[in-house]
């Protein structure tokens, strides 16, 4: 409204399909980009938009294309080498059902990007899946790293987090060959090579070590917000209430003593629960006993 004037009720569909794009041109990366792909939806469900309009950008923006075909997810890399890129699609359709569309797309972005595309750009005119240990080398070490930009609008490399599953990806594809190789000699048999891929290279129990560490410093980093946050003080007190209902201390006479639990067990409907207790009024400290029911 601000740039066109008129009301609310002035905008139509192309207006957002301008604003989409603006975003695009705008905010060139992240989630940012798609700013403006809920104002349709919002002025469609608000009764803006005649009947007719289309409810959502999905249904009139060619971004979102819908489910792909494997040629079209192999096609729109633009590949040089037709060989490679055949071989993709075929290896697209022998997976694609077993598997669902998000998954199929991020192996044909993995393999015709991240992988084939990769390869051309650095060595162009290569046209082979058996790679050199010098080409395989070199791929493995780029792809470590990906571009960010800085707020001053430098580049520079950071590291890659789904390294590893490109790697994982790459090799299970070459592996993939060599399996159907034996099954299917007159197909398969000529498109299976040596995999550039050892198994040393994943390390997938380092990743596993490496992504807990990311999850729990993003736990530490947000810890010391919680008590601060007024959902979380509500939270806490609804715990701490509920707990204090559940949880009921043994009676004297019940022959409980700390480190044992409560004569005849927890009877029905209950729990026996140790844990370790600070000194209290008339309590020592240590491990005491509880009947929690649920």
């Amino acid at each position: 409204m601000a740039a066109k004037g008129g009301l609310v009720r002035d905008i139509t569909p192309g207006d957002c399909m301008e604003l989409l794009d603006c975003c695009r041109r705008v905010f060139s990366g992240g989630t940012r980009a798609n700013r403006g792909s809920f104002l349709c939806q919002l002025l469609h469900s608000a009764g803006v938009f005649p009947p007719g309009a289309p409810a959502t950008v999905r249904m009139i923006s060619t971004r979102f294309a819908g489910q792909l075909s494997a040629e079209q997810l192999a096609g729109r890399r633009d590949l040089a080498c037709r060989p490679v890129r055949d071989l993709l699609v075929d290896y697209l359709r022998e997976r694609q059902p077993g598997i669902d569309c998000k998954t199929l797309t991020g192996l044909a972005t993995t393999l015709a990007l991240w992988f084939w595309k990769d390869l051309e750009a650095h060595h162009p005119g290569i046209d082979s899946l058996r790679l050199p240990p010098d080409i395989a080398a070199g791929w493995k070490k780029r792809i470590q790293t990906r571009p960010a930009r800085t707020p001053g609008g430098a580049e520079l490399a950071v590291s890659r987090e789904t390294a590893g599953d490109i790697l994982m990806t790459v090799r299970a594809f070459y592996l993939d060959l060599g399996q159907w190789a034996l099954d299917e000699p007159a197909r398969w048999g000529p498109r299976a090579v040596p995999c550039p891929v050892r198994g040393s290279d994943t390390q997938r129990g380092k990743r596993k070590s490496q992504t807990k560490a990311r999850m729990d410093q993003r736990a530490r980093e947000r810890l010391p917000a919680c008590p601060r946050s007024p959902r979380a003080q509500s939270i806490l007190r609804e715990v701490g209430h509920d707990h204090e209902r559940r949880v009921r201390p043994p009676s004297p006479d019940a022959g409980t003593a700390p480190g044992r639990l409560p004569a005849g067990g927890a009877g029905p409907g209950g729990e026996c629960v140790r844990a370790w207790t600070r000194a209290s009024a008339g309590r020592a400290a240590g491990h005491h006993s509880w009947v929690v029911h649920s």
